[in-house]
């Protein structure tokens, strides 16, 4: 099997190779402060930039900001940067702007304020050097790595310079979870970039040392997401659970390291006063990624209760809450409209809103098709096979999920649902082959219906799926 390419780090480490010790210009205080500065605008354009489609400003966007040398007017570019991208921003997180402008207007005047300062006039050039490296190493990042992954569905359109729509609506919604693993990357990027620049670099120890952690975390998921092999060999509720953990991880890690980052400022030389400012800062982008995640946890939440509604299909063992709050579990017998017909112990039918049903259980008769096909066995009359009369008999469980079907459709009187075949099965047999000739043309062989075929137990099943779009024909 050929393995697609989903996410190469190597380059990352490379970028970072050529770094020259810092002179005793770029080791004072103000440019240490305008250093962290970048890396906290940094995480506010990523936070925004991936959540706007189809945005193609990032590198002219940087560009501009390394291209305005006077330190003072920086700020105002960085701000007019965040703003390009938030009024291209996915209408669903429009409700983050308010945040977003925020972290963006008081970056501007933070700064702006330590840039404006008389250190920081007698040191302009260390610090148009670093935030000339610093920006530049980000931009080769960004153009270097296009995380694109060779898997069909994958769309070009949502591409950003290599930034994947960063929404989790998708997630989940393809077989090989191409896209879904590479919004995991996605989301690893700009932090994981950053982490390579402490370790080479460290504005601190303890920040040194997270890089580490961060950096050996981050490349055992991108060997894990990137083995193609392994995540074919999985089931879909495994893929599910295990990019929806990462996911969950990858949140943990990047809060938890702009926690670090937030404690971190006084210790490497920022004054109080602006590290309480830069904190604040880091806060306001911590809600925004907070509020992300609860945009996305609704339309997930959403769109898998669509799903659950829609996948239900007759045979499946499905679970509810009975009046009394105990959970329960029947087999579906029918589904008209928002009613799901079911059957309890005693073959009594009763009905549930679809809203009700909590979802298939595990192990249901009708399995996903795309992973549990299993082949249909071709079945004689219990007048020819002695062993099809009997409840213990080797097909009876088929014999009656097939009486049960044709039931459902009712094309003709009703036939016992005992799980024997017998001469009111063989006529059953032969009235729904005939029925299917005279709408399809299509000959199914039943020996005067002492044959039920894998074929016909098939057919039957697609046109009860199909009940409600011919139904006007079945009657």
């Amino acid at each position: 099997m050929k393995s697609n390419r989903v996410l190469s780090f190597n380059k990352y480490t490379k970028i970072f190779e050529e770094d020259s010790k810092p002179s005793e210009e770029s080791e004072s205080p103000t440019v240490k402060t305008l250093n962290e500065l970048i890396s906290i605008f940094f995480k506010c354009y990523m936070a925004v930039a991936t959540k706007a489609i189809d945005y193609k400003g990032v590198i002219s966007d940087f560009l501009a900001i390394t291209g305005e040398k006077d330190p003072a007017k920086r700020g105002e570019v960085m701000e007019k940067s965040i703003k390009n991208v938030t009024d291209k921003i996915d209408p669903k997180y429009s409700n983050l702007k308010g945040d977003i402008e925020k972290a963006a207007s008081s970056i501007k005047d933070l700064y702006s304020e330590v840039a404006s300062t008389e250190e920081a006039k007698k040191n302009t050039e260390a610090i148009n050097k670093m935030v000339n490296d610093k920006i530049i190493s980000y931009q080769d990042i960004l153009k270097s790595q296009p995380l694109k992954v060779e898997v069909k569905g994958v769309k070009e359109s949502r591409k950003i310079y290599g930034f994947e729509d960063y929404s989790r609506v998708f997630l989940y919604e393809k077989n090989t979870f191409g896209d879904e693993r590479e919004v995991v990357l996605d989301k690893m990027k700009s932090i994981y970039s950053e982490m390579v620049s402490q370790e080479k670099n460290p504005s601190s120890d303890a920040l040194k040392n997270r890089a580490k952690e961060v950096i050996s975390k981050f490349d055992e998921y991108k060997k894990s997401l990137s083995n193609e092999e392994e995540w074919e060999k999985m089931k879909r509720r495994e893929r599910k659970e295990k990019v929806e953990s990462m996911n969950k991880e990858v949140d943990s890690i990047v809060q938890k390291t702009n926690e670090l980052q937030k404690s971190e400022l006084i210790k490497i030389g920022v004054d109080k006063k602006i590290a309480d400012s830069m904190s604040n800062i880091i806060s306001t982008i911590n809600t925004i990624a907070e509020k992300t995640k609860e945009i996305d946890d609704k339309i997930i939440t959403e769109t898998n209760s669509k799903e659950k509604e829609s996948e239900y299909k007759v045979g499946d063992i499905v679970k509810y809450k009975k009046e009394n709050g105990e959970e329960s579990q029947n087999e579906v017998l029918k589904i008209e409209g928002d009613k799901v017909f079911l059957k309890d112990k005693e073959g009594k039918e009763f009905s549930k809103d679809k809203k009700e049903i909590e979802g298939k259980v595990e192990g249901s008769k009708e399995k996903d098709k795309e992973e549990d096909k299993e082949e249909v066995k071709d079945i004689k009359s219990g007048n020819i096979d002695k062993e099809n009369l009997k409840k213990n008999g080797p097909n009876y469980e088929a014999i009656k999920k097939f009486q049960e079907d044709y039931n459902s459709l009712g094309i003709g009187e009703k036939i016992g649902m005992d799980g024997g075949y017998g001469k009111n099965t063989e006529s059953a047999v032969k009235r729904i082959s005939g029925m299917i000739r005279s709408l399809s043309d299509k000959e199914i062989k039943t020996n005067d219906g002492k044959l039920l075929s894998g074929e016909l137990i098939s057919t039957v099943k697609k046109l009860l799926d199909n009940k409600d779009k011919i139904k006007g024909i079945l009657k």
